[in-house]
């Protein structure tokens, strides 16, 4: 039980440190960017997260078969974690730290949000599906018959499908992001004078 736990821990423990230390980089840049007079780049970094955020939805589309059908679904899940941390932070710099406007806090707060639920829901959705399989081979150890076995797992499986719901969070939330972030494009270049 205690190493479980402290797997728990160290998995939480290192998704939490990478959203603190994106967010801090983020902010060390933002401040670099400002000091040294060229905070005309964040629009292209608000650009480049952007792309990144975009790219990481591919793998919902790889995990659907929609497009892409090929490849080691771990690898799409890392990718899809690695591009939403880096493609957040560049937007973290672009966006800023500031209370300026509405709808880049409500948007940014949103990303933030969508990121630390996609995480979260992964690590406990890992460690539920390693716990069961330990504990299904554990009892097929002691020669339990297969309804034997899914009885004594029957709480456990209920946690796990439990822990599946997560995404009742996170889906909504990605959509959510999507239409915060659309607004905000179209009504910074609507206002900054592109459409003009």
């Amino acid at each position: 039980f205690f190493l479980q736990m402290k797997i728990v821990f160290f998995r939480l423990a290192s998704f939490t440190g990478s959203i603190i230390a994106t967010i801090a980089a983020a902010i060390f840049l933002e401040i670099i960017l400002d000091f040294v007079g060229l905070e005309y780049l964040k629009h292209s970094i608000g650009t480049a997260g952007t792309i990144l955020l975009l790219c990481s939805f591919t793998y919902s589309l790889r995990k659907r078969k929609y497009i892409f059908k090929s490849g080691d679904m771990k690898r799409w899940l890392i990718a899809h974690e690695w591009l939403a941390i880096v493609g957040s932070g560049l937007i973290f710099v672009h966006g800023g730290f500031h209370g300026h406007a509405f709808v880049p806090l409500l948007t940014s707060g949103v990303m933030l949000i969508t990121v630390v639920s996609g995480l979260t829901g992964r690590y406990i959705f890992l460690h539920a599906r390693k716990q069961l399989q330990l504990r299904r081979k554990e009892l097929e150890g002691q020669g339990l018959a297969g309804n034997e076995i899914d009885d004594r797992l029957s709480t456990l499986t209920l946690t796990h499908d439990a822990v599946k719901k997560w995404r009742t969070i996170h889906v909504p939330m990605v959509f959510i992001l999507i239409m915060t972030t659309a607004y905000h494009i179209l009504s910074a270049l609507y206002y900054d004078g592109f459409w003009r």
